[in-house]
């Protein structure tokens, strides 16, 4: 559409806007007019910039179709009220496009003509992106920061210092002093616009408001003198100022701080924007204090210990030694002085020791390792030491400390462990259960008689990829992998298949095999559990399966007893309702209409637990008509926004399948919308063809899915996919929602 010219008449001389149009071109910020009723009668090309249209396609068109409706909304409302009370409108708004959101300040006036009357609407937007971010990139740092800041307002005390200076005073401390009154009228007329999080804690409290307005009280009255220092240095003009001062927090705990008082740059002039940065320092002070109790409380502690303990330089010299130490090696070190601590062993170990003193840095500054040597009394013993590195800030090695202890009667009792070895071995093959040990490549180094009748083979020598199949084999290598890393026992279950249908269960403890901080070897117990678990599954059916009749019980129960009760109540009250109203005074009649409505609301009540117990829709039409009737309940009753995403489902699930995805469906929707407090919950139910999975997203307070907290409704959900043989992850943390997702095998597959 072309652009109308637009006239405006003033006195007898007309302005035409089309002409006027090449000025406002050159502006940055976006210009436009608009008719009273909306329309757009001209734009500048920085409005063409921001939209994406041109100006041809926005003339004659409204903001209906630039705008989404929210937004859309509030500017009718600024032009209602323009157009309404006459005077100009201000607001800020986001635009978005592509992606890319805008902050415009947004001016609006009405354009008169001679008379007064108001021909068109007159308006200027500014992008305010920058400023917006800045603002927000600061307020971010300034409330996260691991310091404690204030930010303070001292234009009031700008006011009485310039006051006090045009009285001609120089000498502000001695004024101040002389004049306390005006000191304090200093104090008092600062105003504390904000805190941030580190000084809420630093001064253990929540109410920020309530803090705020005591915060200036929070200081002692020996730190009154900060005050005086403070209001003299802003005097004389400076814009920084440090001090030390202390202050109670809400504990009445005494804390020393460094002070430090900072002018933003622009606003000295009136000192309108001042950050005070305050530093807790009493646990420095305190350490401090206790740095020279603890370096004598650490001589006592070692020089008390039964073990070899020293410490050296790394060149070897020995800096000190306690008791023990100096008893071990008596002999050395009386005949020679500065004797190193490597001296003291057999040379045939120094190598290996330079080599572990090698490889030690700040962040594995321990290595340990066994040595013999020979006591005073000429008896050979053997030794194990622990040696730590204590490193400088550039990471240079500047100390070592050794801790030795006597391993001769751990040397003696692995001897005697050697020999016990046929014991086991008789323990091993006589078990009923399955036992091979197992190296961490997977090979099988032994098994007993049990095991190898199980597989029909001699399984020692064998690798795992040799007696199970490929998915079992992965799943063992990733459990063996695990505990030789970690060296943790660990139990899994297995379940092998002798056929397509068929399978046993095995119960399977890991245990590892440690020789010193080496894991060796696992040893692998194998119990078949087969009957156990199918025992647990038909107990699981059974209980789930007297649940849904249950629920079927007690919904005939509420339908056809206490539904139809109730329905027979209200129809005696309507009867006997029509015959009094009449003759009844108004106080009587409000309470008889009161009366109907708790009745009508309790037949519903009644209606609704009874379909929510027992869904017809369920039945009768399919799952994605009960989860869509499911969704629509639930939008009914709470506040938050609901949502259900449908994907290929197909018609003739399992009514098995169907029923649990059902019940987890409303258990997960019911925990979202009652324990989470979320404003969004998105629940999607996909077909993949041999699997079905159910998900349920909000954006709740989260929880710890690993809490031992765990309700009942989460684990019946699990207990319900486990008879599918389906699994359930959940994945939440704590104030960033929860997302579980069910997923339920379609296709029965060997195992």
């Amino acid at each position: 559409m072309k652009e109308t010219p637009f006239i405006h008449e003033v006195g007898r001389t007309s302005v035409d806007y089309t002409d006027f149009r090449k000025i406002l071109d050159g502006l940055g910020d976006i210009v436009f007019v608009k008719g009273l009723d909306g329309s757009y009668l001209s734009v500048n090309e920085s409005f063409e910039k921001v939209v994406g249209r041109t100006r041809q396609q926005l003339i004659g068109t409204s903001d209906a179709g630039l705008l989404p409706d929210h937004h859309l909304a509030v500017v009718r409302a600024k032009e209602e009220l323009l157009l309404r009370e006459g005077h100009p409108v201000e607001y800020e708004m986001i635009y978005e496009r592509d992606g890319d959101s805008r902050f415009l300040k947004v001016r609006k006036q009405l354009l008169r003509d001679e008379h007064g009357c108001a021909t068109a609407i007159i308006g200027t937007a500014r992008d305010v992106t920058s400023e917006r971010a800045a603002e927000n990139k600061y307020r971010f740092i300034f409330d996260n920061a691991p310091i404690a800041f204030w930010e303070e307002d001292f234009s009031r005390a700008k006011v009485i210092l310039d006051e006090i200076k045009a009285r001609g005073v120089q000498n502000f401390r001695k004024h101040f002093k002389d004049n306390p009154d005006d000191l304090h009228r200093c104090i008092e007329s600062i105003r504390i616009k904000d805190v941030n999080l580190a000084t809420m804690r630093m001064n253990r409290v929540n109410d920020k408001p309530q803090f705020i307005a005591e915060l200036k009280r929070t200081f002692t009255q020996d730190s009154q003198s900060v005050f005086l220092d403070e209001f003299v240095a802003l005097a004389e003009g400076k814009t920084i100022f440090r001090s030390e001062a202390s202050t109670i927090d809400v504990g009445g705990e005494r804390l020393d701080v460094l002070f430090h008082l900072n002018v933003l740059p622009g606003h000295e002039h009136d000192l309108s924007v001042v950050l005070v940065s305050v530093i807790d320092v009493t646990p420095l002070k305190r350490t401090e204090s206790e740095l020279s109790r603890v370096k004598e409380l650490y001589r006592s502690v070692v020089e008390g210990q039964q073990e070899m303990i020293c410490r050296f330089l790394p060149m070897g010299r020995i800096t000190f030694l306690n008791g023990a130490f100096g008893e071990f090696f008596s002999d050395q070190l009386e005949r020679k002085q500065n004797v190193s601590f490597l001296e003291l062993f057999p040379r045939t170990d120094h190598t290996d020791f330079f080599t572990q003193f090698a490889c030690l840095d700040p962040s594995s500054p321990v290595c340990s390792f066994e040595t013999h040597n020979y006591a005073p009394d000429g008896r050979l013993v053997w030794q194990r030491w622990s040696v730590t590195a204590l490193f400088s800030i550039k990471g240079e090695a500047t100390e070592y400390q050794a801790v030795g202890t006597d391993i001769t009667e751990r040397k003696e009792t692995e001897e005697a462990l050697a020999s016990s070895e046929a014991r086991w071995r008789s323990v091993f093959d006589s078990a009923h259960d399955l036992i091979i040990t197992i190296n961490n490549q997977g090979l099988i180094l032994s098994a007993n008689s049990v095991a190898s009748r199980a597989a029909g083979i001699q399984l020692a020598g064998k690798m795992i990829s040799d007696v199970l199949s490929q998915q079992n084999e992965q799943r063992a290598r990733e459990v063996l992998s695990a505990v030789f890393e970690q060296g943790t026992r660990t139990e899994i279950e297995l379940k092998v298949s002798a056929g397509p249908n068929e399978g046993n269960t095995l119960n399977c403890v890991i245990t590892p095999v440690r020789y010193q901080d080496r894991v060796l070897s696992a040893t692998v117990i194998a119990r078949d559990v087969t009957a156990t678990r199918r025992m647990e599954n038909r107990i699981r059916e059974a209980l789930i399966e007297g649940q849904e009749n249950e629920r079927k019980r007690v919904s005939r129960e509420l339908h056809d007893g206490l539904g139809q009760l109730f329905t027979a109540i209200r129809l005696n009250f309507e009867h006997l309702e029509s015959s009094v109203r009449k003759e009844a005074n108004d106080e009587t009649r409000i309470r008889m209409s009161n009366l109907e409505k708790n009745i009508k609301m309790a037949i519903e009540e009644v209606k609704g637990i009874s379909h929510n117990l027992m869904p017809d829709l369920l039945e009768q039409f399919g799952l994605e008509a009960a989860m869509r009737d499911l969704i629509s309940n639930w939008s009914n009753d709470c506040a938050a926004n609901l949502s259900l995403e449908v994907v290929d489902l197909r018609n003739g699930l399992p009514e098995p399948v169907s029923l649990s995805l059902y019940r987890m469906a409303q258990e997960l929707i019911t925990n979202a919308v009652r324990h989470s407090g979320a404003a969004n919950i998105f629940v999607q139910l996909i077909d993949h063809g041999d699997t079905v999975m159910l998900m349920v997203e909000d954006d709740g307070s989260g929880f710890d899915p690993d809490s031992e907290q765990i309700g009942l409704g989460l684990r019946n959900i699990r207990s319900r996919a486990e008879l599918l043989e389906g699994t359930v992850d959940i994945d939440s943390y704590s104030g960033r929602g929860t997302v579980t997702t069910v997923e339920i095998p379609l296709l029965v597959r060997s195992i």
